[in-house]
């Protein structure tokens, strides 16, 4: 297993060989980009399920995941913002958050609205000494998904259910009563239409139940330890595959819309089956393998999630807005985040970036810590919300995990000399160095908070 963070760049590596064919990039390192892995059967877990706009916002398929390159002392590596395993031509390659443990584990729990402050969260128990984020980031989904789904119950729909008692049930099974019950003995062969749970979708579910089981997730299924129950009393023993993969997802229980919520459930299941198969044959005719998460987006569910939870005044959202529309310029913009008072006028834009922020200025040999192109995206959202009629925009800016906390005499301003429009540059201090500190992270937040806070309640 071969150790790399997001966002390294020339990280030396020893011991590679065979890589002569990865595919390339042009005008860089020979380079695997999120198109490629997907194309290799990599699964690339999005928060944005079935949002297809605001998903290939950040997972577009030239995205970098991982270039390889030789040096002048041997192969070096490049990453991009995802993390997760994946394995090439027999070298598995770990890709963890260059900030540590401690962030990581906050984002994953805001992820799956976990907002506990003690840390003995979910995601601290899987694989505790080896953690992949990306498996541990599924498993907490697929839990979560169902425990929500099981409110209503399993999946049902109807049957033929044969019964063999001292009353009929339904009609009377002809063939089979003549077969077995002549001469009679007071029971009655007979078929019944009744509304019964899909076997084939027990089977699945409990079978990625398992799976989390055996990779450290004990302590995660303890809430929901009341479905695994009913699920363990009711599975078949039979295999679970792909073709019953397949057909727990087209049980028609699924039409109904009650049970909707069952298919982003066993898209989970299915995802983490095939994983754990991988695992176990890593030999296959497979050439890559594994689960990849884009950090940056979950970095932005984070902060929209945590500005959600202290402002209750305030909606958080992410919309697609088009730019004149019917034109052949016509555009679509995604701000990560905006806020929208409860009175219906103020607003906020904000944009996140997930980049370690040192607060460097501009120079004759670069832009410094803001890049142009960022810039000019905020820029261009806060133009679109302070033209719109009836709003008010009070607040807009970019915010990235801080190196320290910042001086607001230079990262908060008024936007283009007007005073009722705060711009800023901020976002949450996180630990130097990845170090596991928990109460530095709780305290990054507290701080940004209180400083958003100032400025929303300035605008009042």
């Amino acid at each position: 297993m071969i150790a790399l963070h997001d966002n390294c760049r020339a990280h030396p590596l020893s011991g590679l060989v065979n890589l002569k064919h990865l595919p390339k990039k042009p005008g860089s390192l020979p380079a695997l980009t999120i198109g490629a892995c997907r194309a290799a059967g990599n699964r690339l877990f999005s928060f944005h399920g079935q949002d297809e706009d605001k998903r290939d916002k950040r997972n577009g398929d030239d995205e970098l995941v991982l270039a390889l390159g030789e040096g002048e002392s041997g192969w070096v590596a490049q990453t991009g913002n995802y993390v997760g395993r994946l394995s090439y031509q027999k070298h598995a390659f770990d890709i963890r958050s260059r900030f540590g443990d401690a962030f990581m584990q906050r984002m994953l729990n805001f992820a799956n609205d976990i907002y506990v402050d003690d840390w003995e969260s979910p995601a601290e128990h899987i694989d505790a000494a080896t953690t992949d984020y990306a498996r541990a980031l599924i498993f907490m989904s697929f839990v979560r998904a169902l425990e929500k789904a099981f409110l209503l119950g399993l999946p049902k729909s109807y049957r033929s259910v044969h019964h063999h008692d001292y009353v009929v049930r339904g009609r009377i099974d002809i063939p089979r009563l003549v077969r077995d019950d002549l001469p009679f003995r007071g029971q009655v062969a007979s078929v019944a239409r009744e509304q019964v749970p899909s076997q084939t979708i027990i089977d699945v579910l409990y079978n990625a139940i398992q799976v989390i089981d055996r990779n450290g997730g004990e302590q995660l299924l303890r809430r929901i330890a009341h479905v695994r129950t009913q699920l363990k009393g009711a599975r078949s023993n039979r295999a679970v595959d792909a073709a019953t993969i397949r057909h727990a997802k087209a049980d028609k229980g699924l039409a109904n819309p009650i049970f909707a919520p069952y298919r982003n459930v066993l898209d989970l299941a299915e995802t983490i089956i095939q994983l754990d198969s991988a695992r176990d044959n890593p030999d296959g005719s497979t050439s890559m393998s594994g689960l990849l998460v884009n950090v940056a987006e979950l970095f932005e569910i984070y902060v929209g999630k945590l500005l959600a939870l202290h402002f209750t005044g305030w909606s958080v959202s992410s919309p697609a807005i088009r730019l004149h529309s019917g034109r052949f310029y016509a555009r679509r913009i995604i701000p990560d985040i905006v806020m929208q008072h409860e009175d219906g006028r103020r607003v906020a834009v904000l944009d996140t970036k997930y980049k370690r922020m040192h607060f460097q200025g501009g120079s004759a040999h670069g832009m410094g810590d803001v890049d142009r192109e960022d810039f000019f995206q905020i820029a261009t959202y806060m133009s679109h919300f302070e033209r719109l009629p009836g709003k008010q925009l009070v607040l807009g800016g970019l915010l990235y995990p801080l190196a320290a906390e910042p001086d607001l005499r230079r990262c908060h301003d008024a936007w283009m000399g007007d005073e009722k429009t705060a711009f800023v540059v901020d976002g949450i201090r996180v630990p130097e160095g990845g170090a596991d500190q928990a109460d530095d992270v709780l305290a990054g937040e507290v701080r940004f908070i209180e400083r958003l806070a100032i400025l929303l309640g300035e605008r009042a």
